[in-house]
């Protein structure tokens, strides 16, 4: 069990109260895919995107990782036999195979704009991690393989208070730091 258990039953309340459009984003990374079939989704939560992508194009063979074992029950739940969903870090996975495509919507990594500016981010503890998962990612890109990142955007990003009903309110609020 981590800290994102006590979450789970509230996961898909939130993500889906209109801070996120899954279909829009499925049909966004169908695109940039072109034609890459197998792929992992770091970070697949309760499996939304992967659900999305599979309704797009059934076809995409899809595997999910992630390491809280409640979102992993309610993604197996709702992706079924369509998808494989593992318990697994990002650091130390070694999943024995290689995949077409790797995208991570907002699991452990993504991008953040800021005017003009893109920067990595990460919400693992240290720079080292970081690197050690990007190193492991590539381990498992195909060559040729392709990486995608979920960019978030000071534009687009909903600040303030939205009421995703049974007495939840889900805040978000822009962070931005300028390191020189």
């Amino acid at each position: 069990m981590n800290k994102y258990d006590d979450i789970a039953e509230y996961y898909d309340a939130t993500m889906k109260s209109g801070y996120y459009d899954y279909a829009k984003e499925a049909q966004s990374l169908d695109s940039i895919l072109k034609g890459r079939k197998k792929l992992l989704e770091i970070g697949v939560g309760t499996g939304l995107l992967a659900e999305k992508l599979l309704e797009l194009d059934p076809s995409y063979e899809i595997t999910g990782i992630d390491f809280t074992p409640a979102m992993l029950d309610r993604a197996k739940a709702r992706l079924g036999n369509r998808a494989k969903v593992v318990e697994g870090n990002v650091l130390s996975m070694d999943l024995q195979e290689s995949f077409d495509g790797i995208y991570s919507h907002g699991g452990p990594a993504g991008v953040c704009r800021v005017g003009n500016n893109y920067h990595l981010y990460s919400f693992l503890p240290n720079f080292e991690d970081t690197v050690k998962m990007l190193n492991n990612i590539a381990r498992h890109l195909v060559d040729g393989g392709l990486f995608v990142l979920n960019i978030q955007s000071e534009e687009t990003d909903a600040d303030g208070d939205q009421d995703i009903g049974n007495g939840i309110v889900y805040c978000s609020i822009k962070l931005i730091q300028s390191v020189t």
